[in-house]
């Protein structure tokens, strides 16, 4: 009574009528108080009213008070021992405690584990074992989250439990359990294992017929109905029908007393309406979807309460009733939706019923998507394919199943994987004999640009950023797509078959983008590429009775939005939840018009609510979007994470993520499923967001179990070489399975599309890639690539491999690199010189020995284990002094020696980098870290006080970037730089060792001067030919002061001329530029083309003018000079370089630009190896990366580079530096 009283009390001080509402406006410490009131309050009103208010309550305290205070309240009630007469108060105070504790956030619960662990030995020694039982179920809950079926009608930890599930294969086990849960709609768990069960409707159709079918519990029966009319779509009632019809005419006498029969005609004349509706007759337009969103993104559905039994009657009046009610079927089918018979029902009330029940369901395929016979991007007239004596990497059973057999397409699928009968085949079926290569699933891109960032670049095609607004969810990609973009062509080369074309990241917002197949279509329309398009593609209207697709869409945070709107990330997040929060009012509209209409309140509906601009964003709230968040910091994770919380909800990966790998268990907070991350392999440095980027993210990521996808950003990485970053993931330590699948099935599952592309099973789209090497190998090219069952390289082009390519290649040990990487965060100590051995070093176990000839600088094998048999090189004072047996050597070297095993590795020169702004810059997109740019003297004015002098690099050196550090742990030990420019004159290129910790130190400068830069573009602000000119009247003497003294250098072959220029009209140009300044100087003009991607076509003229090309690896026609390039396998026999070669051609290798690249430069040179064909050898291909360029860019004397380099592993993608030689120095650098 006094309870009561004080309750009055608390109501009356507040002012407040319905003490439901005195949550609202208690404070913490009268809360704290009133606390066993409340609960035992709550607990009648919510038993007395059949509400699910005790639930609601338990989430408010949640998220409205401190659960420190609410665990104290609570746990105090629990621990007061309680009389006889007070049992029931303390069983409800355990339910409100296990309420409670079940909605708190799984960080919370963590916090509060001790106190449970406590509690559950207080517990047992005090004999209350429901308490105990239940602490010990939620701390087994914390320590291991296992799902399970709710064991008692209070046990929401259960439900709790199920949110984990997202996959109908992890449910299934666990439906029979919750329909069990569906006898009594008073129970506790009723409506969580209904939310439960409408995630995956599809599952419940064959037990809920076997309920139906035994006819033995008819209350069960009726709350079975209720839930297949409110949850389960139409389009798979079904099987059903039998079992509506026996309940309409021939009901149990339980049944009638439950008015089941009633229900079952309903239930038939949807089935009717449903079968007459037109429908599309694509087989993936049918049905509803089988995949999940989490609970809360269910619309409120109303309780479909157990019917009462009615008093017994007479079977003859039950037998007229159920024959009236079946004569009057077409009357009933306008009257049945209303609950009063007086109400005005609109004339489309089921389609308004059916778009309401439609919003509580998540994307996927329909239920006969796997049975179908063919794809719905068929092209007529396509043959069926067999592909024989594969070995076939499915990208089942986690990645690490491979089958050897064969492959048979037809109808755009994949019909068979394994052992084929050929005499079953049709006389048409084109053979291919893969001869034992490997096969895997087309390669699929998560982040890419193509089709709106178009190759070659130009301004009439430009459909990456929209910059109308910071908040853009009504934009498409699809609506910028370009049908002729080079790049598709050339990605298919690479194994790319799908792309998921984003927009561009200028905006917070961007934009929704689209999943496309790559290949030319019949059609060559945009349309015609998409995969999978959501259905208002074509319209605002949908039908309601289709089962929805995964959408996509793009986010962005950080430097990006900032830059382009000259914000802050404050201005960023409030733009995010300003439009999140416009999305959630017009869902709260659509719930709430929902939730009348399927209570048939049709009185003053009205129309339905929607905004054609923000319905993508209101589908992300329902979980029906994949969202893609480009996302690189700490900060700015930790934003996005609070947002989903805040709005409820999830993201599909965070793109870029560079910090992703320091924080995984913010990642794990996020709403929903932990997000993917999607990375690039090695770039990064180029900005401060990615400065701490790792080598290492994608193990480490993988370590704390979350899914890791290679991307390209294409074309910021040419997405035809995606499958060279899931090289490199699994070269630094990401699992062989794991890196082949971070470009199939991984992406392909965060883009909801792991139902067909992805793997190659049976019943997938034809999606198929024959590799001349493992794909993980370096190097590794297509020799074929099907989409959609269709060959789509006409004549493939196959460069020769060594046999060892066809193994899985085993990545080096980087335990103590990841270690430290962690620990400090992202920038673990890199600085040389740590491990310095003065003394003699021993290398066994080495497979290959290169040196540099001082004299001519040519490069030879001088020892080799696989001829020799021996395997031992002793190293002293930096040179080495016997390789072999050394036997005579060793017996007089000191007994503590140091020796290094090689493990079939080799000594070889080191490398020499040209091509990068490394050395002038720390971050390319920070001017304050970098020299910053020459003036150019053809578009812009130049002060007076430099006017005559020429822009020397070595006074802009700066040293001890972590790019040059990375570049000297890989073997490059010095590089060349000429100053940034970004016009005509660059200025004088220099010399720099990358171990050197300022300009003062030893090997810091090691050549002043290297050679004049210049560029000729198509891309100037002036002409080509003005440039051309100026060039001519420089050369010719017409120029003051330095500038003069410079080029006459140049034109009397004293210094070399380094013309960037990548058309081969300009290269042309430039060639008769040489002949004419040669016949007046009567000397040989040392000119060099740097970029080079169109000499290719001039490589006789090149090579017989000795002009040698400095020149990438991988060519891609980015500009419009740029576009005639020389691919190389499997599109031409011929690389450009190895083309180059054959005409006698001096060829150096550059990098990609950003100075990250710098650091692979011996995985590019071998590569290049690789695709030659046989032009080149081990020896030639070291000197593309060494002598080659200091021939090149006139590099003499003693600043030639005489370091030697070890590495560890038989092949440059198994094999680390381990150790840098100096005879400078006169040391062995151990690393």
């Amino acid at each position: 009574m006094a309870e009561s009283s004080n309750l009055q009390s608390l109501l009356r001080s507040h002012n407040i009528e319905d003490e439901r509402d005195l949550l609202l406006h208690i404070s913490d410490a009268e809360l704290a108080q009133n606390l066993p009131t409340i609960l035992s309050r709550t607990w009648l009103i919510q038993y007395r009213r059949r509400e699910d208010l005790e639930k609601r309550i338990y989430d408010y305290l949640v998220s409205t008070k401190p659960p420190n205070a609410m665990w104290t309240a609570v746990s105090d009630l629990l621990a007061t021992p309680s009389p006889t007469d007070e049992v029931a108060r303390a069983q409800t105070a355990l339910f409100a405690w296990e309420g409670i504790l079940t909605s708190l956030p799984v960080a919370q619960l963590e916090v509060l584990r001790p106190e449970l662990k406590q509690l559950l030995h207080e517990a047992s020694t005090a004999g209350r074992r429901d308490l105990a039982q239940y602490a010990r179920r939620l701390v087994a809950y914390i320590d291991n989250p296992v799902p399970w079926v709710p064991e008692t009608k209070f046990d929401w930890l259960g439900l709790r439990s199920l949110d984990a599930i997202t996959t109908p294969d992890e449910m299934k086990p666990f439906v029979e359990g919750l329909l069990t849960w569906l006898q009594d709609p008073n129970w506790p768990v009723y409506q969580g294992s209904v939310a439960h069960l409408a995630r995956f409707p599809e599952l419940c159709v064959a037990p809920i017929l076997d309920v139906l079918r035994r006819a033995d519990d008819a209350g069960w029966e009726g709350s079975l109905l209720f839930f297949v009319r409110d949850h389960v779509p139409t389009g798979i009632w079904g099987d059903l029908r039998v079992e509506f019809e026996r309940v309409a005419q021939g009901a149990t006498q339980e049944e009638l007393e439950y008015e089941m029969h009633e229900q079952a005609m309903e239930l038939l004349q949807e089935l009717d309406l449903y079968a007459a509706r037109p429908r599309r007759h694509n087989a993936s337009h049918n049905l509803l979807p089988t995949t999940t969103a989490n609970m809360e993104k269910a619309l409120p559905a109303p309780l479909a309460q157990r019917p009462a039994p009615r008093r017994r009657v007479r079977l003859l009046q039950l037998a007229l009733v159920v024959q009236a009610a079946v004569l009057l079927y077409p009357l009933s089918l306008y009257l049945q939706w209303s609950p009063t018979r007086s109400q005005n029902v609109p004339i489309n009330a089921r389609t308004i019923v059916a778009q309401c029940k439609s919003l509580q369901l998540t994307p996927g395929p329909p239920d006969d998507f796997y049975s179908r016979g063919q794809s719905d991007r068929f092209e007529a007239g396509t043959k069926p394919t067999l592909i024989r004596n594969a070995t076939i990497w499915t990208g089942g059973d986690g990645g690490a199943e491979v089958v050897y057999g064969d492959i048979l397409l037809d109808k755009g699928i994949i019909q068979k994987v394994g052992s084929v009968d050929v005499r079953t085949l049709s006389a048409e079926t084109v053979v291919v004999d893969a001869a034992g290569a490997w096969v895997s699933p087309g390669i699929v891109d998560l982040h890419s640009h193509l089709g709106v960032d178009s190759a070659p670049a130009l301004s009439g095609a430009s459909d990456t950023n929209s910059i109308k607004g910071l908040v853009l969810p009504w934009l498409r990609s699809l609506d910028g797509l370009n049908t002729h973009d080079d790049a598709y062509k050339l990605s298919i080369s690479g194994g790319v078959t799908t792309a998921n074309v984003l927009p561009g990241s200028a905006d917070a917002i961007g934009g929704q983008a689209f999943t496309i197949k790559l290949r030319p279509t019949s059609q060559r329309s945009s349309t015609a590429m998409l995969l999978e398009p959501p259905y208002t593609l074509n319209g605002t209207v949908v039908d309601p009775f289709q089962r929805p697709r995964w959408r996509q869409m793009k986010h962005a945070c950080g430097e990006n939005p900032s830059r382009v709107y000259s914000g802050t990330r404050m201005d960023t997040a409030w733009a995010f939840r300003n439009a999140y929060e416009t999305a959630r009012l017009v869902k709260e509209d659509q719930d709430a018009y929902c939730e009348k209409a399927l209570a048939g309140q049709w009185t003053g509906l009205g129309k339905f609510p929607e905004s054609l601009q923000w319905e993508s964003m209101v589908d992300t709230l329902r979980g029906r979007v994949k969202v893609h968040n480009h996302c690189y910091e700490a900060v700015d994770l930790s934003n996005q994470v609070r947002l989903t919380n805040e709005f409820k909800f999830s993201i599909a990966a965070f793109h870029h993520a560079h910090e992703a790998y320091l924080v995984p268990d913010l990642l794990k907070q996020a709403y929903g499923k932990t997000p993917a991350i999607a990375i690039f392999a090695t770039s990064g440095r180029y900005k401060r967001e990615a400065f701490r980027g790792s080598e290492y993210a994608a193990r480490i990521l993988a370590d704390n179990d979350i899914e890791v996808v290679m991307k390209s950003d294409h074309p910021v990485l040419n997405s035809r070489h995606l499958i060279f970053e899931a090289q490199q993931a699994h070269h630094f330590g990401l699992a062989a399975n794991l890196a082949l699948a971070s470009v199939t099935s991984t992406p392909a599952r965060i883009m909801g599309m792991d139902h067909r592309i992805g793997r190659l099973i049976e019943g997938y789209d034809a999606d198929v890639v024959i590799w001349d090497s493992h794909p993980l190998a370096l190097g590794a090219a297509p020799k074929q690539v099907f989409v959609d069952g269709i060959a789509q390289i006409s004549e493939p082009h196959v460069s020769a491999k060594p046999k060892s390519t066809q193994d899985v290649p085993s990545a080096p040990n980087w335990d103590k690199e990841t270690a430290e990487t962690i620990k400090y965060e992202g920038l673990p100590p890199l600085e040389p010189g740590i491990d310095v051995v003065k003394d003699a070093v021993l290398f066994t176990n080495v497979g290959s020995v290169f040196l540099k000839n001082s004299e001519t600088g040519a490069i030879a094998e001088v020892y080799s284990a696989s001829e020799t048999g021996e395997s031992v090189v002793l190293v002293q004072d930096g040179s080495i002094v016997c390789s072999g047996t050394c036997v005579e050597t060793l017996a007089a070297a000191p007994a503590e020696l140091m020796q290094i095993d090689l493990e079939g590795g080799s000594i070889h020169p080191a490398l020499v980098s040209f091509g990068s702004p490394m050395g002038l810059t720390h971050i390319t997109a920070e001017s304050s870290t970098s020299d910053g740019s020459a003036l150019d003297p053809l578009s812009g004015s130049v002060p007076k006080i430099i006017s005559d002098t020429v822009i020397k690099a070595a006074d802009g050196l700066l040293f001890a970037s972590r790019d040059a550090y990375l570049a000297y742990r890989n073997g490059i030990t010095s590089a060349i730089v000429a100053p940034s420019a970004r016009g005509f004159l660059g200025g004088l290129s220099t010399v720099f060792g990358t171990a050197a910790p300022h300009k003062l130190a030893e090997g810091a400068v090691l050549q002043d001067v290297a050679a004049l830069h210049v560029t000729v573009s198509l891309n100037s602000r002036v002409g080509v030919s003005t440039q051309i000119a100026a060039l001519r009247g420089l050369l010719f003497g017409e120029g003051k002061g330095q500038v003069k003294d410079r080029f006459e250098a140049v034109a009397k072959g004293e210094l070399p001329l380094v013309v960037e220029a990548e058309s081969a009209d300009v290269i042309a140009s430039l060639l008769v530029l040489k002949q004419e300044v040669e016949a007046l100087s009567k000397r040989s003009l040392r000119l060099v083309i740097a970029g080079g991607t169109e000499a290719h076509l001039l490589a006789d003229e090149l090579g017989a003018a000795g002009v040698g090309v400095l020149t990438a690896q991988r060519p891609f026609p980015g500009s419009w000079q740029e576009r005639r390039i020389l691919p190389g396998p499997p599109l031409t026999a011929d690389t450009a370089i190895a083309k180059l070669v054959k005409s006698n051609v001096t060829v150096g290798l550059m990098p990609l630009g950003e100075p990250s690249t710098v650091r692979n430069t011996r995985f590019d040179l071998a590569w290049t190896r690789l695709e030659s064909n046989g032009v080149l050898g081990k020896a030639e291909t070291l000197a593309l990366g060494s002598s080659n360029i200091e021939a090149l860019l006139g590099v003499k004397g003693s600043s030639v580079n005489t370091d030697l380099v070890a590495t560890r592993g038989p092949s440059e993608l198994e094999s680390k530096v381990v150790a840098v030689i100096s005879q400078r120095t006169k040391s062995v650098d151990v690393l």
